[in-house]
């Protein structure tokens, strides 16, 4: 591909409720190579598709993700929120988004832990990438190293990425340039690309995937910085942008 795979960031953020499968028909519709969640393990044990540790923000419910069960999450209108036209969208399991997930196209899943041990989502994501066939169209993040450390150990033929920003304490913004993970990307906030250091990336064979990339002048700098991949709220613009 000779420009940068563009990815929709919790599907089309920018005009759809984020992490439903609304917002991911909608970034395919408008182009997208390929979509970006967050999943992390419910009260029940699935891995369902949410950023927040909380339904409060996303959904007409609360309470904590991890003391509810699907059932109990599958109650609440995750849609309706961003308006009358997606009333009635429920919480996604990865496993759902993995078997709607468009022939060809690519999936980055962000591993969502804080913790020092495993919630169960490792084991579970690493187990529908095998039993869905995607380990060559599927990418895993996450800002906790040791969840990118248990990713491999289940399966080292799933690719990993760093994720890290300029508020990333210190030993996480060293870890990209470090080889104590066997990374296949690395995933920095776009105020941290710079032509060096994507140059520096792909001398190690490392792909640079960006985020979360809305505005004109930010998308003109990575591309012109090399970049292998961009996360945006809003595919339809940035592939106009391109010329797509």
């Amino acid at each position: 591909m000779s420009r940068p795979a563009i990815f929709g960031h919790r599907g089309a953020a920018g005009t759809a409720p984020e992490n439903t499968h609304a917002a991911f028909r909608q970034a395919f519709a408008d182009g997208a190579d390929g979509i970006e969640l967050d999943a992390r393990c419910c009260a029940s044990g699935e891995a369902v598709v949410i950023h927040d540790e909380t339904i409060n923000r996303s959904s007409n419910g609360a309470g904590r993700v991890d003391a509810l069960s699907l059932a109990a999450l599958r109650a609440f209108d995750f849609g309706g929120w961003r308006g009358s036209e997606f009333a009635g969208e429920r919480i996604p399991t990865l496993e759902e988004v993995f078997d709607r997930l468009p022939a060809g196209k690519l999936i980055n899943v962000e591993i969502k832990s804080n913790h020092l041990r495993s919630h169960g989502e490792e084991p579970a994501v690493a187990r529908l990438i095998a039993r869905f066939g995607l380990h060559d169209r599927c990418l895993v993040s996450s800002f906790n190293p040791l969840a990118l450390w248990r990713i491999e150990r289940r399966d080292p033929r799933i690719a990993l990425a760093c994720l890290y920003q300029p508020q990333s304490p210190w030993y996480l913004r060293r870890l990209p340039t470090s080889r104590l993970l066997r990374l296949a990307a690395l995933h920095p906030h776009h105020a941290l690309v710079t032509p060096a250091r994507v140059a520096a990336a792909h001398r190690r064979g490392l792909r640079v995937i960006t985020w979360t990339v809305n505005d004109e002048p930010d998308f003109r700098r990575v591309v012109a910085c090399g970049v292998d991949g961009i996360v945006t709220d809003y595919p339809a613009r940035l592939l106009a942008w391109l010329g797509d």
